[in-house]
């Protein structure tokens, strides 16, 4: 199968050491399926609040660890959205749009100038899913259903989702491009709501979104966040990503981009 592994939004703890390890065994987990994959990546800098992690010279040699480790077809950062996203009174709901649905969406169409994919995975750049307890098994997924985990207040979760060729022209392309910068509510409780939720698979399987340092947040059945405990996925707690000022930030990203001559694409701002 051809699948394309879409990793989208806020970077935080993206470039810790564990998720640079979570993120290359899961390329090569689907790789050891017989899959051939394709990575996207596209991350926004502004609106990481008190987990900002990334705005640090640790930071930008932790970027050229996940392009060698993964070899993206696409990588752009940005540190923010156009004149429309920083206008103050723009409600949190299309904050949200930019924040979570355009980045899928402009990974989505960058997708159609390289290949047809015949499945989809979008994935936020500091969610961990153990990936023992998967078999990913393209060849026997339906291809009208969608495949996430278990978050039981919303239709689906936006965090990690699974979907196929099909899906995406029937659903995404037809409801949700060119109709989300006008979305009433929160995407999980938004994007979900065109699909049969008989078509919406929710898989028991251990993930979290790693906030810090030895946290991370998961959901149980009642929605209720918890402390996730993990034993074999912490590595080293010790790097400082002291914050530097981001004039600073951005001269040593784009002299390191160059220097070692990596395919990253940086814009200050997006329109």
């Amino acid at each position: 199968m051809k699948i394309a592994l879409l990793i989208s939004g806020t970077p935080r703890t993206f470039f810790f050491d564990e998720q640079i390890n979570f993120f290359k065994k899961l390329k090569q987990k689907l790789c050891s399926e017989n899959n051939s994959v394709d990575v996207y990546i596209f991350l926004k800098l502004q609106d990481v609040g008190k987990y900002n992690f990334f705005i640090s010279k640790v930071s930008i040699s932790k970027i050229i660890e996940h392009y060698d480790n993964l070899n993206p077809v696409y990588f752009e950062i940005i540190n923010n959205f156009g004149n429309e996203y920083k206008n103050k009174e723009l409600d949190r709901y299309k904050r949200n749009y930019y924040s979570i649905m355009k980045p899928i969406d402009i990974l989505l169409k960058k997708t159609e100038n390289i290949q047809k994919y015949d499945w989809f995975i979008r994935i936020r750049p500091d969610f961990y899913l153990d990936l023992s307890q998967m078999k990913f098994n393209f060849n026997k997924k339906d291809t009208n259903n969608i495949y996430t985990v278990e978050k039981n207040n919303n239709g689906g979760n936006d965090q990690y989702f699974i979907f196929s060729r099909l899906l995406y022209n029937i659903w995404w392309k037809k409801y949700l491009s060119n109709n989300i910068k006008n979305i009433p509510k929160n995407p999980e409780y938004y994007i979900f709501n065109f699909i049969n939720k008989n078509n919406i698979i929710k898989e028991k399987i251990t993930y979290g979104i790693v906030r810090n340092y030895n946290s991370i947040q998961s959901w149980n059945n009642n929605n209720n966040r918890y402390e996730l405990v993990l034993k074999d996925y912490w590595l080293n707690n010790n790097i400082n990503f002291k914050s530097i000022d981001y004039l600073t930030f951005e001269k040593e990203l784009n002299k390191t981009i160059k220097k070692t001559n990596k395919n990253i694409i940086y814009t200050y701002l997006y329109d």
